[in-house]
């Protein structure tokens, strides 16, 4: 006897209501994926941050209209989502950084997300026409990305930013569902977060008060503290030097490198000028800032470097190789960001020796140049002659050469025997 089919539709809707919730409202924690930082051809670099994705399973709104539909409603109630678009600007390397977890990223799958309650645009005031990142995110993830924004290069009001809300059951008998509360949810991580952008509309679905007091509020200027910003600075280098010595590099450098990001979009805006201006020169605060600058950078560089060394010790040399962009860019940010900090600091002989001494170091093991690696260290004796750890890396560095020379005269001999 045949069995009969079971019919979904069948099910009382409250149940096929608990069922959509389950199925499309409870998340997972999001899954890290590597994701192209370019949108389009021509931003192309080499550089591919890991992203944390949500796992939505949606192939529920696609078994059939009225399925559609009620799965639609239940996963849009439920959740904010929030389209943002970029113009002139790249914001995978700060989503990488931040650890901001996103829906769904790329023109394509974001042009057909339908939903969303707020598109958020920012733009470069002499930006191309074509966009550089779509991406969704979650409402509970927003106050995050606005967070992270402000510390946007070269600052976040160098941008035009654009806000409009939507009420996806306009025209629907849930018309009321965007009302003055979710409203002030969405926007509140504007006034919180964003401080001095001239250039910032609020517009759409939104109470006129609402959107006028955010607007005031995003504008209004701000002064930042030398002092506490260098016992912050402080704090985070301690930190993430604990996690170093614990063995945990990963998140020693998301610590390090989370901070420089910030210190970067720091320096290209109004507030560190008027900090630096405000700031006692007796105190020489502006001076030591910078310097925890440099060697935030160079403990990136440092922990790059074991990183390395671990994955070559594995076996997995070519995935070591991948980590040089990543220890270049901190490398050269040790003396960019320090230079647009605007400081009198200046780079004393043992901050030069460092540099070539860790570049020496990771030719070394990325085992890719014996002759720059041995014109490196000897550069960096130069700086401080006599030091420990240069003399030790000097003798690795010949022993490699020694035994690379070997390798070569074998297949010297090897070929003359054949």
């Amino acid at each position: 006897m045949a069995s009969t089919p079971f019919r979904f539709l069948d099910l009382p809707a409250e149940l096929r209501i608990s069922i959509y919730d389950l199925v499309l409202c409870t998340l997972s924690p999001p899954e890290p994926r590597l994701t192209r930082v370019n949108q389009d051809l021509e931003s192309y670099t080499p550089f591919v941050p890991l992203l944390g994705h949500y796992k939505f399973d949606t192939a529920l709104l696609l078994v059939n209209r009225q399925i559609s539909h009620e799965a639609t409603d239940v996963m849009l109630k439920y959740h904010l989502f929030i389209r943002v678009v970029t113009y002139g600007v790249n914001l995978c390397h700060l989503l990488s950084v931040w650890e901001i977890p996103i829906v769904t990223i790329g023109k394509a799958s974001v042009r057909n997300f339908k939903g969303f309650v707020m598109n958020y645009s920012i733009k470069t005031r002499d930006a191309s026409p074509v966009p550089k990142n779509h991406l969704i995110l979650l409402q509970k993830d927003f106050p995050l990305f606005c967070k992270a924004l402000n510390w946007l290069e070269p600052s976040p009001e160098s941008f035009d930013h654009r806000a409009v809300l939507y009420n996806p059951f306009k025209n629907t008998r849930s018309s009321g569902y965007l009302g003055i509360a979710k409203q002030t949810l969405l926007v509140q991580p504007y006034r919180d977060y964003l401080t001095r952008i001239e250039s910032f509309k609020l517009e759409g679905n939104i109470c006129q008060k609402l959107a006028r007091d955010v607007t005031e509020r995003v504008k209004r200027d701000s002064l930042l503290e030398a002092r506490p910003l260098l016992e912050a600075l402080n704090n985070v280098k301690t930190y993430g030097d604990e996690f170093y010595d614990d063995g945990d590099y990963i998140m020693a450098l998301k610590t390090w490198k989370r901070s420089t990001m910030q210190m970067i979009g720091l320096a290209g805006s109004p507030i560190w000028q008027r900090t630096k201006a405000a700031s006692d020169p007796s105190d020489g605060i502006p001076y030591h800032i910078a310097d925890i600058v440099f060697y935030l950078h160079l403990n990136q560089v440092a922990g790059i470097i074991v990183v390395m060394q671990i994955l070559k010790i594995e076996g997995k040399l070519d995935q070591a190789r991948k980590c040089w962009p990543i220890l270049l860019e901190a490398l050269s940010g040790s003396f960019f960001a320090v230079a647009k900090l605007g400081t009198d600091w200046e780079p004393l002989p043992v901050h030069c020796s460092e540099r070539f001494f860790r570049l020496a170091t990771a030719y070394r093991i990325l085992e890719c140049n014996s002759v720059i690696a041995r014109d490196y260290i000897r550069i960096a004796e130069l700086y401080l002659p006599g030091n420990p750890d240069i003399l030790a890396e000097k003798a690795r560095i010949e022993a490699w050469i020694a035994e690379l020379a070997e390798l070569a005269e074998l297949e010297e001999l090897e070929e003359l025997e054949t």
